[in-house]
């Protein structure tokens, strides 16, 4: 059928006003092509109470398998569970015929569509409008600005109907969420949080008898409420068994180069540390793809703890300037000795991270000193704005007066540093326990000619 025909697109529009306004015939009356009304398998009605009236237009599969999620941490590394329950479950429902749903902005949408390209699995992505809702009126010019020809299914936005809107139960939660619920034939929750979203759209959708999985890699324990709930109702529980893993090598084994003459244990004075932090998403040099590769396959370089920000620094030799404002960016250093770390580490809510993390580099001070490195000017808050710098200048207490930042007696490097610039004797990489350095880091710091120190303590 060519929809792009103005007189078929008349007569479409037309049918969709005259369908939804007798709902004693909605079903039967729904058009079997290219335009429906709801997805194949799934009532109008059902269609109607979850996404209020639309139109979906394009080629669907018979058989769809959706895979829904609760929201994950920033760290993604932290879950390798989910990923591993993701690929084999995508894998899996792709081998029984079904195509993967994916509708951006739900949890699973990104990683979903980089392992169909990875692995060539069937993907069905559904592309929701910008547009809230639409007049009747309207729905012959959407079809005709949406009626070239795409593997996507277009879904319109509601049409305005009296009469006909999503359950006020559900309207609150995201129309993604909603659509990925919908547009299965066949559910794969891979994390539930109790009385979360997914949660509350998993037990709607089984009262409509929609076939729903809930995968549980063995040894991890769930959010047992709610998977207890869902069970209760007619979810079923799919294990699966973690491959096993390979012993990790104790650093200690491999005789970590370590420094004992002047190191900024015995000579604080001498040295500025820069302590690493855990690391959200890919890193500075990497695009998204790689970063989403790591993930999926299960790479040991998806790994984004301090120690693996450390890895980065010994490896490109350079520790890159960070934001500090939209203006300016710098290095920071400290002047606390790697004695007081330990009792200094502290969390701080505001800024969601550690300060005083065990791991990092120290560079000798007066080598930083040479290259521009200089102590920050802590400014009270009801002082004049000063005319140096603005890199060089931080706030001497919080807005409350809570904390003083000059106790952490900072430094700072307007610039990236490069340390292979330095010479080898002049920077020392700091850790938390030697046992627990990687065999990477360690041949890393051996091939940069450095050494290792242990914050004591």
């Amino acid at each position: 059928m060519n929809i792009a025909a103005p007189q078929c697109i008349r007569t479409m529009a037309a049918q969709i006003r005259a369908t939804l306004k007798r709902l004693d015939k909605l079903q039967s009356a729904q058009d079997t092509g290219l335009v429906r009304l709801s997805p194949p398998r799934v009532s109008i009605a059902a269609a109607i109470e979850m996404l209020g009236p639309r139109v979906f237009l394009g080629h669907w599969p018979s058989s769809r398998v959706s895979i829904l999620s609760s929201r994950l941490p920033r760290r993604k590394d932290h879950v390798p569970w989910w990923f591993d329950a993701l690929r084999t479950a995508a894998i899996r429902s792709a081998d029984d015929g079904a195509a993967l749903v994916s509708v951006s902005g739900t949890t699973s949408a990104p990683f979903l569509q980089r392992l169909c390209e990875l692995f060539g699995l069937p993907c069905l992505p559904i592309n929701l409008p910008e547009q809230k809702t639409m007049a009747p009126d309207s729905v012959a010019n959407w079809l005709e600005t949406n009626s070239l020809p795409t593997k996507a299914i277009t879904v319109s936005p509601q049409i305005e109907l009296p009469g006909f809107a999503p359950d006020q139960a559900l309207i609150r939660l995201p129309l993604q969420d909603r659509t990925l619920a919908l547009c299965g034939t066949r559910l794969i929750s891979l994390h539930t949080v109790t009385n979360g979203n997914c949660h509350q759209l998993l037990k709607h959708q089984l009262f409509s008898g929609k076939p729903i999985m809930l995968p549980a890699v063995r040894g991890r324990k769930p959010a047992q409420q709610a998977v207890r709930s869902l069970i209760q109702k007619g979810a079923h529980r799919w294990i699966l068994e973690p491959l096993s893993a390979k012993p990790l090598v104790s650093g200690a084994l491999l005789r970590a180069p370590v420094a004992s003459d002047r190191t900024p244990v015995s000579h604080p004075a001498h040295w500025l540390c820069h302590w690493t932090r855990p690391h959200h998403g890919p890193w500075s040099d990497q695009c998204e793809h790689d970063y989403l590769d790591e993930l999926l396959l299960a790479s040991p370089t998806a790994d984004r703890s301090a120690q693996a920000s450390l890895i980065q620094i010994v490896h490109h030799q350079k520790i890159i300037a960070a934001s500090l404002s939209a203006a300016c960016s710098a290095v920071s250093w400290t002047a606390v000795p790697l004695t007081d770390f330990r009792k200094r580490r502290v969390f701080r809510p505001h800024k969601q991270h550690f300060d005083f993390e065990p791991w990092g580099i120290a560079v000798r001070r007066q080598w930083l000193v040479q290259n521009g490195c200089q102590p920050v000017r802590y400014i009270a808050r009801s002082s004049a704005a000063s005319p140096g710098p603005a890199w060089l200048e931080h706030p001497a207490t919080s807005r409350d007066g809570k904390i003083d930042w000059r106790e952490e007696q900072e430094w700072r490097s307007s610039h990236a540093v490069d340390l292979s610039a330095a010479p080898s004797n002049h920077i020392i990489v700091f850790v938390d326990r030697l046992s627990m350095v990687s065999r990477r880091l360690i041949n890393l710091v051996r091939l940069r000619g450095w050494a290792f120190v242990e914050i004591p303590g």
